[in-house]
């Protein structure tokens, strides 16, 4: 997971010229809140650029301009990977998958005639047991 695209490019041309061969698959995690943000980049150690920093910092307070530039970002973040040379994108939804399709959508390469391979969550309204791990989301 990371937030700083020449870093991550960098460090994949390193690789590359001491001879690693290996495919390289970008972990991008979609930014769905500010503190959530925070916690995560904290727990992995994140490199995360002043500007982005900067640009999330007077959004802080409303969750839904957070999401919002956050599918904006990744957007651009994804454009430029494949622009870089990356041909995967892997992303870490956290159960939590609308942005990933906002992103996916935004890059202009949604397949809509192909079924997602997970359910959405609409469909989760509907259950009648819940795994524990979700006992603090509503």
């Amino acid at each position: 997971m990371f937030y700083n695209n020449q870093m991550y490019l960098d460090w994949v041309k390193d690789c590359k010229a001491i001879g690693i061969k290996a495919h390289f698959v970008p972990g991008l995690m979609p930014i769905l809140g500010y503190d959530r943000f925070k916690r995560s980049i904290g727990f992995c150690k994140t490199n995360v650029p002043q500007s982005l920093t900067d640009a999330l910092e007077p959004l802080k307070a409303d969750d839904e301009k957070v999401r919002n530039f956050g599918v904006e970002f990744g957007v651009k973040q994804c454009q430029e990977l494949m622009e870089g040379g990356c041909r995967f994108l892997h992303f870490y939804t956290m159960n939590l998958e609308a942005a990933t399709i906002k992103i996916i959508e935004g890059l202009g390469i949604m397949n809509k005639s192909k079924q997602l391979p997970f359910q959405q969550s609409n469909e989760r309204k509907s259950e009648d047991v819940r795994p524990i791990f979700w006992a603090i989301k509503p």
